[in-house]
């Protein structure tokens, strides 16, 4: 009877012993970065019940999505309502409102005249009309075979594949590479940068807007933080991209606060879809408020996002 309650107080006393070690240290790791190989550490749980959660590198500070979504849950999210939210937004006023950021980016890489271009996740053209009228020569890759085929329609100066980045390689060398909205979205970031770097001429330049774990949106919204998606398997930290762009076998050469041009009925369509269950309800029953003409007035936003530009290393 004796020895069996001295275990008993000797495996509660090692679990209290446990715990306070495991509060002392914070939690365990799970897992690496891809970006730069630290621990992660729970951050954030998704909003939707069994769902993946985020996951906070210890160094850089960029966090990744565990687990990942599979292919068939990818093509699911991917499918033909991909783009529902962008629809209570006419294509016209969307088209001027991302012409004015993309216009800002490349204005950030100077291309010269005639400069060999290629658009990574294409989508459907809206960005290589745009280049194209700027005077470069514009091919475009996308895994989105339904995308290409519609940019292929819009855009008939540019050249479009489909498939991974890769698939762009018999195209030859380029200029420069623009991944607007992209690389938060790749399962190997290190990976699809050093494809890039291989597309690219001598020092060919590297355009990237994506969203900023660690930026002033991120740290105000919280868990609420619009980029925290399914879809966007990484959110990177300043660090970390010039981490990955390191490794990748690029000079970062400046970054900068992405401002998105948008309008109200944009910004209401995205909160019906990409917010907590509450929010999206309620935004729904606004619909009715985007026939007001104020509604579609560009307005520049900042919603926690950068723009890298990096040149490949000789």
């Amino acid at each position: 009877m004796g020895s069996e309650l001295d275990s008993r107080i000797a495996r509660r006393v090692h679990g209290i012993s446990a715990s306070v070690e495991k509060r002392r240290c914070g939690p365990a790791p799970l897992g690496l970065c891809q970006l730069c190989a630290q621990p992660l550490q729970r951050r954030r749980a998704s909003h939707y019940p069994g769902r993946p959660s985020w996951y906070r590198c210890v160094s850089c500070g960029s966090e990744a999505l565990r687990p990942q979504p599979d292919d068939a849950r990818l093509a699911e999210i991917y499918g033909p309502d991909y783009y529902a939210p962008t629809r209570w937004e006419s294509a016209a006023t969307l088209q001027r409102a991302r012409g004015r950021t993309w216009l800002s980016a490349l204005r950030m890489a100077d291309p010269r005249p005639g400069a060999r271009l290629l658009d990574v996740g294409c989508a459907s053209g809206g960005f290589a009309e745009l280049a194209v009228r700027t005077g470069l020569e514009v091919s475009g890759v996308d895994r989105h075979a339904a995308a290409i085929a519609s940019a292929q329609r819009r855009v008939p100066a540019a050249v479009f594949v489909h498939g991974e980045i890769q698939a762009a390689a018999p195209l030859g060398l380029f200029d420069l590479i623009t991944m607007f909205d992209f690389i938060e979205h790749v399962r190997d970031p290190i990976e699809t940068l050093r494809h890039a770097s291989r597309l690219l001429g001598r020092d060919g330049l590297l355009v990237i807007s994506t969203p900023r774990a660690g930026s002033l949106a991120h740290r105000s919204t919280g868990r609420l933080w619009p980029q925290y998606r399914e879809e966007h398997l990484h959110l990177l930290s300043e660090l970390g991209i010039r981490t990955a762009l390191g490794r990748a076998g690029f000079d970062v050469r400046q970054t900068s606060t992405t401002v998105k041009y948008t309008t109200g009925s944009y910004l209401v369509g995205q909160l019906a879809h990409y917010s907590t269950p509450i929010i999206e309800r309620r935004a729904k029953r606004l619909r009715s408020l985007t026939c007001l003409p104020g509604m579609h007035a560009l307005l520049p936003m900042r919603f926690g996002e950068m723009t890298v530009l990096a040149r490949r290393q000789s």
